[in-house]
């Protein structure tokens, strides 16, 4: 998070080098992330989401179904590759989720990108009212935007 540059900057002059490889690390960590976010997306696979919906339906009470990031972490069912970028906007009537994971031990998938939208129910748990996914294949072998297209 960009908000966090200037707690880094602080802690640089009181504690000295050893920060200033995480500062270093930190920001190109922030610029790999925007690169992942601003990859275009061509094509997609839509998911079903009937079953989870029902899950989220009977889990009333836990704290996971009014939360966008932790639903969609268990609608994904946990975390791939390396590098992991997660963003949450604000709808009308819910949220957008964007979840990315970048850098699978794959031979030739490099990344997957999952867009969700939650909606509020009105029993007071989220509901998601469409999931869809796509990926990029690594260099060399297909695509390099986000698609459903097979890679090589």
């Amino acid at each position: 998070m960009i908000s966090g540059k200037p707690s880094l900057i602080i802690g640089l002059t009181i504690i000295g080098l050893p920060l200033l490889f995480a500062w270093s690390f930190f920001s190109s960590s922030i610029n790999k992330n925007i690169d992942l976010l601003s990859t275009p997306r061509t094509s997609y696979e839509i998911l079903n989401t009937s079953n989870f919906n029902t899950r989220l339906s009977t889990e009333v009470g836990s704290n996971w179904v009014n939360d966008p990031i932790l639903a969609a972490h268990y609608f994904i069912g946990g975390s791939f590759g390396k590098n992991q970028v997660i963003t949450v906007e604000n709808a009308d009537t819910g949220y957008n989720v964007v979840v990315i994971y970048d850098q699978f031990s794959d031979d030739s998938i490099r990344g997957s990108r999952y867009d969700l939208k939650f909606d509020d129910s009105s029993d007071g748990y989220l509901q998601i009212s469409s999931a869809e996914k796509s990926w990029r294949c690594k260099d060399g072998r297909g695509h390099s935007d986000y698609s459903n297209e097979l890679c090589l």
